[in-house]
């Protein structure tokens, strides 16, 4: 059976994700668990399990995860995790005066970390991609690790 062609045209996917990684998106609405969103999905034909996430994960969203990853593992299907930027949550920020006596190479050295371009250069991930490139380049890591045997899984789903 031949793949089905994208929904949406993938030149329509720069207009979708915000350019600046502080402004994060909803991926879609959920009742438990809300600020983490699962689903299946085929990508060029091949089955896969989807993850993002909308926000900070709490104990919930952490738990919806790890039992989603754990059926994908059944089933032997790939999880692929879509992080979302994070919002802040806890203690409140400073005071704007507190914030203003932080020096600006501070500053300036967090908003540089804080990118992808950062994280790819230092080797903390596989690399950045055209967003438009994004099912042709997981169709092709999917045709590669599917080459691998699979380990046999003999356990249930373990519900916390």
């Amino acid at each position: 059976m031949a793949p089905e062609p994208p929904a949406y045209d993938p030149e329509s996917l720069l207009g979708v994700i915000p350019e600046s990684t502080q402004i994060p998106f909803d991926i879609r609405e959920a009742r438990y668990g809300p600020t983490m969103v699962c689903g299946w999905a085929h990508i060029e034909g091949y089955p896969v399990g989807i993850l993002g996430n909308n926000g900070m994960l709490f104990s919930e969203s952490a738990i919806k995860a790890s039992h989603f990853v754990q059926v994908c593992g059944q089933r032997g299907v790939l999880a692929i995790i879509k992080g979302n930027s994070l919002k802040r949550a806890g203690q409140p920020l400073p005071p704007p005066e507190v914030m203003a006596q932080l020096k600006q190479p501070i500053i300036d050295g967090i908003e540089k970390k804080n990118s992808g371009w950062h994280s790819t250069a230092g080797a903390y991930d596989d690399g950045m991609i055209d967003p438009r490139d994004t099912r042709k380049v997981l169709a092709q890591c999917i045709s590669i690790s599917m080459n691998a045997p699979l380990p046999e899984m003999n356990y249930g789903v373990f519900r916390m």
